[in-house]
C-alpha cells in the first residue's frame, strides 16, 4: 500500500495469471466492497461459503486426459478445422527472424461513444453481441490485408460453465479457435451471420482443454503458435469506482 498524500493511496496488487484471469477481477473488488466495511468498523468480514473450489474445475480438466475423454468435443474441431489454414500471410516490413523473440509494441486506437453505440446497435438488429461484430470488423480487416477468406483467430472464452463458478477466483479461460469463412461479395450482413454461428458452435466445444486440441490436430506446429497466429481478445466487463466507507476507489489497470 502506497501512500501518495494524506487522502491519497495506491494499493497494488500483483498476481500471475495462473491465479486469476480477468473475470476474476471483477469478483476480487466486488469482495472487497464486501469486507471492508467490516473490517472499518473493526467487526469480523466474512464471506458466503463458495459453492465450489477451484481444485474441483482443475480435477474436471485433468480428466479430459483420461482415454476417450472429450471424444465429441475433439470430433468437432477435427470437422470444424478440416482443412484449415496453418499460417496467415500477414504483410511485414521484413522477413521472420528464424530465432523467435517477444519483441514487440501495441498501437491504441479509442472509439468514441457514438461509434461504440453505432456498432451495438448494428450488432442488435442481428442478433448478435458486440464481440461478433468487432470479431467481424476485424476478420474482414485481416482478408483485405491478406487475400485470404479463410481465416482462423484465436480467442478465448471464460471456462465458467455454470453459476458456481462465477464467484470463484482462478484462471479458468481456455483458447478456442474460431474459423470464419468471409468470402470476397458477401454482404456485411451475411458476414455477422456466419461469424455468429461459427462462434456460438465453437464455444459450445470450449472445454476442451486448448493443449489436447492442439496436441492432435496441430503436433508438428514449430516457430509458431498452433492452430492459429492471430488472436481476437475482449474484456466485456467492466469495473466501476468502488464504494466503500469514508473512501472512493477506482481500479487501475
Amino acid at each position: 500500500l502506497l501512500r501518495l498524500a494524506d487522502d491519497d493511496h495506491l494499493l497494488v496488487l500483483s498476481l500471475h495469471h495462473l491465479v486469476a484471469d480477468g473475470w476474476s477481477i471483477g469478483v476480487l473488488l466486488r469482495e472487497i466492497e464486501l469486507l471492508y466495511p467490516p473490517l472499518a468498523r473493526g467487526a469480523a468480514p466474512s464471506l458466503p461459503p463458495l459453492p465450489a473450489r477451484y481444485a474441483d474445475f482443475c480435477a474436471a480438466q485433468a480428466r479430459f486426459r483420461e482415454p476417450g475423454a472429450g471424444a465429441l468435443d475433439l470430433a468437432f474441431w477435427r470437422e470444424a478445422l478440416d482443412g484449415a489454414p496453418r499460417t496467415l500471410a500477414l504483410p511485414a516490413d521484413r522477413p521472420a527472424p528464424a530465432q523467435r523473440s517477444h519483441a514487440g509494441d501495441s498501437e491504441a486506437l479509442l472509439l468514441d461513444a457514438a461509434t461504440s453505440e453505432a456498432l451495438k446497435a448494428l450488432g442488435s438488429r442481428a442478433s448478435a453481441t458486440p464481440f461478433m461484430t468487432r470479431l467481424t470488423l476485424f476478420g474482414l480487416t485481416l482478408r483485405d490485408l491478406t487475400g485470404e477468406a479463410d481465416l482462423v483467430i484465436g480467442s478465448a472464452s471464460s471456462g465458467r460453465v455454470d453459476g458456481d463458478h462465477e464467484g470463484l477466483i482462478g484462471c479458468f479461460f481456455n483458447k478456442v479457435p474460431l474459423r470464419l469463412r468471409l468470402d470476397p461479395g458477401l454482404s456485411f450482413s451475411a458476414c455477422l451471420e456466419r461469424v455468429r454461428e461459427a462462434t456460438l458452435r465453437a464455444f459450445e466445444h470450449d472445454l476442451l482443454p486448448f493443449p489436447l486440441l492442439a496436441e492432435a490436430l496441430d503436433p508438428g506446429a514449430r516457430g509458431r503458435h498452433p492452430l492459429f497466429q492471430v488472436a481476437y481478445a475482449a474484456q466485456e466487463e467492466s469495473w466501476d469506482a468502488l464504494s466503500l466507507p469514508g473512501l472512493r476507489g477506482e481500479p487501475v489497470f
